[in-house]
């Protein structure tokens, strides 16, 4: 196969791609295929491929309902989960890395966060009984803040468990977490 380009006025940009294939009877066939890209077109076919990433990874992020045996390995790994306790709701904000980065999960037992990036790790949890109080901040209208819910334990041990979504799901993650701990306090 033989490929020439060519370029008109010592154009950088590619004008004309021509390539010359062998058929089955050793004769040369050609083709030319015209291809035109000029800054504009290539700025908007870069703007339209991000902001397809960016819809492809938020709309993959993790919540209870598609939590594989992998990820439940996971979790249990970093925070080991008791005999009958399992995971009602789960949030991540952990960007591209999702649920491996950062995780918020309600259990039938305790309120969890973990943030694992390698710097700042850290890794929260409360049994319901060790909860004093409760403390639910909304912001889902808010373009670059997350809401939360802060938990505060005995001896000032507090922790916030944030729920980046949409209201409904955020006033039910609030509302399943204060019924779990009315429940077992």
């Amino acid at each position: 196969m033989e490929l020439f380009i060519n370029f008109i006025n010592y154009n950088p940009c590619l004008t004309h791609l021509t390539a010359r294939l062998s058929s089955d009877s050793q004769k040369f066939q050609t083709f030319t295929a015209n291809v035109i890209y000029n800054q504009i077109e290539m700025k908007r076919s870069l703007f339209t491929f991000i902001i397809v990433t960016l819809l492809f990874y938020s709309c993959g992020s993790r919540n209870e309902n598609n939590l594989s045996k992998d990820d439940l390995r996971y979790i249990n790994e970093i925070i080991p989960l008791e005999e009958n306790e399992s995971i009602e709701l789960f949030e991540t904000n952990g960007g591209l890395k999702g649920y491996k980065t950062a995780g918020n999960f309600i259990t039938n037992k305790r309120l969890t966060h973990y943030w694992l990036d390698g710097k700042n790790d850290e890794v929260h949890s409360l049994k319901y009984d060790q909860i004093d109080s409760l403390k639910a901040v909304e912001r889902t209208k808010a373009a670059t803040y997350a809401s939360y819910l802060e938990v505060y334990g005995a001896n000032q041990y507090n922790f916030k468990i944030y729920v980046d979504a949409d209201s409904a799901r955020t006033w039910n993650f609030f509302n399943k977490a204060i019924e779990n701990w009315n429940n077992k306090k």
